[in-house]
């Protein structure tokens, strides 16, 4: 009975909506957008940016100090960064841990903030992650996202972050 009132309903809907319109354009409006990627890791999800992307977005010329996202700076030579975050004890813990994961979930707990410069190839990184999703994003999209991030980043009153520096090894 309910499958004779749902088929015309969508039936009607499908058939009253308005031809899709393809722009002859978009290949150039996509080129304009930037490429952000979202990365699961095990437990862990991540947004892994190109550094290029922040430094011009944040005005930077060099490449270095931006003014959105500042963070870059201790990051000189990395083509991608890496940016993840999750509940402070579980998400440092080596490995995989059933109390602490119990906790991150339903108990009301610190959480911190990883930003990693990337300094291998971008091909080679994204064969670490299990799931990889690209997205394109404008200008404005790219800064709100920045400005959100940067300010959940701790800063002292000197506007001093804490950075622990340690490579990755594949």
């Amino acid at each position: 009975m309910n499958n004779i009132v749902i088929f015309p309903v969508i039936f009607f809907f499908l058939h009253t909506s308005p031809e899709l319109q393809v722009d002859e354009n978009i290949s150039a409006a996509i080129d304009s957008l930037n490429t952000i990627y979202l990365i699961k890791q095990r437990w862990h999800t991540a947004v892994v940016f190109h550094k290029e992307d922040i430094s011009a977005i944040g005005g930077s010329t060099s490449g270095g100090d931006t003014l959105i996202f500042p963070e870059v700076m201790y990051f000189t030579d990395a083509d991608l960064i890496d940016i993840g975050w999750g509940d402070a004890e579980f998400y440092q813990h080596p490995g995989f841990d059933w109390d602490l994961a119990y906790k991150a979930l339903f108990v009301s707990t610190p959480s911190t903030l990883r930003v990693e410069g990337i300094y291998i190839p971008k091909e080679k990184y994204f064969d670490a992650p299990e799931v990889v999703i690209e997205l394109k994003i404008n200008t404005e999209e790219l800064r709100a996202l920045l400005n959100y991030i940067s300010d959940t980043v701790w800063k002292d009153k000197r506007v001093r972050i804490a950075v622990y520096i340690h490579p990755i090894v594949f």
